[in-house]
């Protein structure tokens, strides 16, 4: 069953817990990755987001390490439609966002298994466990606020 729900300008889905689907993602480094790869234990979060896009920019400069220092590291950022050494190079205007983990979905392979109908795309995780997602304009101060509690409530 998915609900959906306009909050804070962005569109929410109250999605049925799921496990984190399988896929492959390039690295930074050229190395193929699987999903479950990506899991962490506790809280994070998948930020799926696609070159050219100012919600995907905004979105990404609402972390600021200094307000939330354990929120980078808990964050794996994917970007769509890039190569490993363009996400390396979108990785550089995010100096916040250094200890997340960046990849690249050239093809779009991840988008249909994660249900992505957009960018930019935050799927809120625990575990191996897919918990909520929102997609849309997701600039807003309140928006920031959430994704920083959901990881440091962990």
């Amino acid at each position: 069953m998915v609900v959906s729900c306009v909050l804070f300008g962005a569109s929410a889905s109250a999605i049925e817990r799921t496990r984190l689907p399988a896929f492959q993602l390039t690295a930074t480094t050229g190395q193929e990755v699987t999903s479950d790869r990506l899991i962490r234990t506790g809280r994070w979060l998948v930020i799926y987001v696609q070159p050219d896009c100012r919600a995907c920019d905004a979105l990404l400069r609402l972390v600021v390490r200094d307000e939330h220092p354990r929120v980078a590291a808990r964050i794996a950022v994917v970007e769509y439609g890039a190569t490993p050494d363009d996400v390396r190079s979108i990785a550089d205007r995010y100096p916040d966002l250094a200890e997340s983990r960046w990849y690249a979905d050239l093809s779009g392979a991840a988008a249909a298994p994660l249900q992505v109908t957009g960018t930019p795309t935050v799927l809120g995780m625990n575990g191996d466990m897919i918990e909520w997602s929102l997609t849309g304009v997701l600039s807003s101060p309140d928006v920031k606020a959430v994704l920083a509690n959901w990881i440091e409530q962990d």
